[in-house]
């Protein structure tokens, strides 16, 4: 699997523009990138994302594509070619298969629970990245809860933190990462101690049209520090 340093999608944004762009000529389609945080970010390949679609007919399905390098950088690229007219859409990561990259938590040590502890505290302010890493109990706040989750893990006292996630109606239990979009997490800015993201890019009425840039971080949850080797 390749994983080089994260860079824009250039040629498939320009592509998908064009499409966007060119009218009858080309048919729309769906693009976007997976990548983790850590230092430097890598934007990552072989992550599975979903797009469950329903159309004006009444039928549904959904469409898999899996990140993969283009020379580039990893996207994953939806066509809708020859697509029946579609009335709703949604595009997420599949959570249930990626969680094969978060198997090896060795990484995770007292120093992230320090970090989630000063937080608190107040004598740091933790990235919304990191933010969304520290809630290891997806309850949707930064507490000492997740502080003992940790402890509880590192320690050797539990084998996974005990967790459960719902996406799409499908819940996920002992989850390791999560998968959330860019636009939602990056709006957590601030010292604050709730954490609340989208998992997915929802249309109730889809835009027929191309849509570049659905972006997901890949979030290994406990690695506050973000130094743990996700992906690689």
């Amino acid at each position: 699997m390749k994983t080089p340093s994260f860079l824009p999608s250039f040629l498939l944004a320009v592509f998908a523009l064009f499409n966007h762009t060119a009218g009858a000529q080309f048919p729309p389609s769906v693009s976007g990138s997976v990548h983790v945080p850590n230092s430097p970010p890598q934007d990552v390949g072989g992550v599975q994302v979903l797009m469950p679609l329903r159309y004006t007919n009444g039928s549904s399905t959904t469409l898999t594509s899996t990140t993969s390098f283009n020379g580039f950088t990893n996207p994953y690229f939806f066509s809708l070619a020859g697509s029946p007219a579609i009335r709703s859409a949604k595009i997420y990561v599949n959570h249930s298969v990626n969680q094969q990259y978060f198997g090896n938590l060795s990484c995770i040590t007292v120093y992230d629970v320090v970090q989630i502890s000063q937080h608190i505290l107040g004598t740091i302010t933790l990235s919304p990245t990191q933010k969304v890493a520290a809630d290891v109990n997806l309850d949707g706040v930064i507490n000492p809860d997740d502080m003992q989750v940790i402890l509880d893990y590192v320690l050797g006292y539990e084998s996974s933190f005990n967790n459960s996630l719902s996406v799409d109606w499908a819940t996920f239990n002992n989850v390791w990462a999560v998968f959330p979009t860019q636009a939602s997490v990056n709006a957590m800015s601030g010292p604050g101690l709730n954490v609340s993201y989208a998992t997915m890019y929802n249309y109730p009425t889809f835009p027929f049209t191309s849509l570049i840039g659905q972006q997901f971080y890949g979030i290994q949850l406990g690695d506050v520090g973000q130094d743990c080797p996700s992906f690689f």
